[in-house]
């Protein structure tokens, strides 16, 4: 149960739901998975788990299916974390209609400002776990997407923790985009960066 009471929610939360992003009807992302011995070949294996079976997410709870997709394909890529020579196999995802998802990337002014909560709560979004600490680590971004979705938003848009500049969204109804099959991919490099 959410306390609809609580400082949090009344001083910060409240005031990004206004703060959404359209997602238009027709209009397409892309979610990928990495092959095992074969590819995935049907468009039921790339959508959303089944109910129940959905583990641990940024913005799900254990057992809750949401879709996770991405603006851009080189996105997807990093997201599922292939290693070099892995298959993925990548999925186009079309809105069935017009979606309202809360935007949590911030504005420009947001970034350089010193205190924004939006910028804040965005980087809850964007930081990298550790897999082996991820159930607790995604507790507060699992809580605050459920608040977003107990105000009858269909999802949120946040940056992605894998790929710098890439946007992911995550849709609470995962019935509500068509989920189709494009294409096979090889991973030919991979580039990381230390400082």
């Amino acid at each position: 149960m959410i306390d609809q009471d609580h400082d949090f929610i009344k001083h910060y939360l409240s005031s990004l739901v206004t703060k959404t992003y359209e997602v238009t009807k027709g209009q397409k992302f892309y979610r990928a998975r990495v092959n095992g011995l074969s590819p995935f070949n049907e468009d039921k294996d790339l959508g959303a788990p089944p109910d129940g079976k959905a583990s641990y997410g940024r913005v799900n709870p254990k057992g809750i299916s949401y879709l996770y997709v991405a603006e851009a394909k080189k996105t997807v890529i990093a997201e599922v974390q292939p290693w070099l020579n892995a298959s993925i196999t990548i999925a186009e995802c079309t809105a069935l209609e017009t979606l309202k998802v809360v935007d949590l990337l911030p504005s420009q002014q947001e970034l350089s400002a010193e205190h924004s909560h939006r910028k804040v709560i965005s980087e809850e979004f964007s930081k990298p776990v550790r897999p082996e600490t991820k159930e607790l680590d995604y507790i507060p971004t699992q809580y605050i997407a459920e608040w977003f979705k107990s105000k009858g938003l269909d999802g949120l848009r946040y940056g992605s923790a894998l790929h710098f500049g890439g946007i992911n969204l995550a849709f609470f109804e995962p019935t509500k985009l068509q989920v189709r099959r494009i294409e096979e991919v090889t991973i030919k490099a991979i580039n990381y960066r230390a400082d």
